[in-house]
């Protein structure tokens, strides 16, 4: 199971790469916000009509008794869009995927090891501290 988690991770992870310069094109037809709220629309417009499908609507209310952090996903995706359409002409679909994939890994070291946000706390080990400097590597190469 958790290679399969792994595996769907990374298609995940593809799909980021793949939708920044989807975006960055969009935003040369409209603008950064434009194109920003036409990605979220749209993604929103798919989230409802997978949710009804599914039958999992019915809980939505409650999300107004969720504390207020739980909330600001869709403002960290947004300006994360936002920065893609900006971003990626300048520097390249790869780079900004490298500096993106670098950020995350240094955030998400920090929030295992803290435990924040309710995920389990898991230890920054020194193999998982070594990771931050080898994802900078990455990034230097990725510049060549």
């Amino acid at each position: 199971m958790h290679f399969l988690a792994i595996a769907i991770a990374a298609v995940a992870g593809s799909m980021v790469a793949l939708q920044a310069p989807i975006n960055s094109a969009l935003g040369k037809h409209t603008s950064v916000l434009g194109a920003t709220v036409v990605s979220f629309a749209i993604g929103l417009a798919t989230a409802i009509l997978v949710a009804l499908g599914r039958g999992q609507l019915d809980g939505l209310a409650k999300a107004a008794e969720a504390p207020w952090w739980q909330l600001t996903g869709g403002i960290l995706g947004a300006i994360f869009v936002a920065l893609a359409i900006t971003l990626v002409p300048k520097i390249g679909a790869m780079q900004f995927a490298a500096a993106a994939v670098m950020g995350q890994i240094i955030m998400s070291l920090v929030v295992d090891h803290y435990g924040w946000l309710g995920v389990p706390a898991h230890a920054a080990s020194w193999e998982r501290v070594l990771a931050v400097p080898l994802i900078g590597v990455a990034l230097w190469l990725s510049r060549r």
